[in-house]
């Protein structure tokens, strides 16, 4: 498809060092059996801009073996996510 070829040569070529960011993010976790509760926080900001940021959230996960299943809520830079996961633990 040409227009994703084009998109693509314009995150080479057209590319602008203010659309990266940078973050120091920290994870607490506490497990109670099979089911881990967490909460992170983070600061960062853009490159290249006086624009800086924080993030915050909690969630939770519960194991089965090896396999954790989980969600996260965080607010990163005033936007609210919410994050499934899969992790495999070794």
């Amino acid at each position: 498809n040409d227009s994703i070829s084009e998109a693509l040569k314009g995150m080479l070529y057209n590319d602008n060092i203010q659309n990266y960011f940078y973050e120091v993010k920290t994870l607490a976790s506490y497990p109670i059996g099979n089911i881990s509760g967490s909460v992170l926080f983070g600061y960062g900001g853009y490159i290249g801009t006086k624009h800086q940021f924080i993030e915050y959230g909690a969630g939770i996960s519960y194991s089965v073996g090896h396999m954790s299943y989980g969600t996260t809520y965080s607010n990163w830079d005033g936007i609210n996510y919410v994050t499934p996961s899969i992790t495999y633990n070794f």
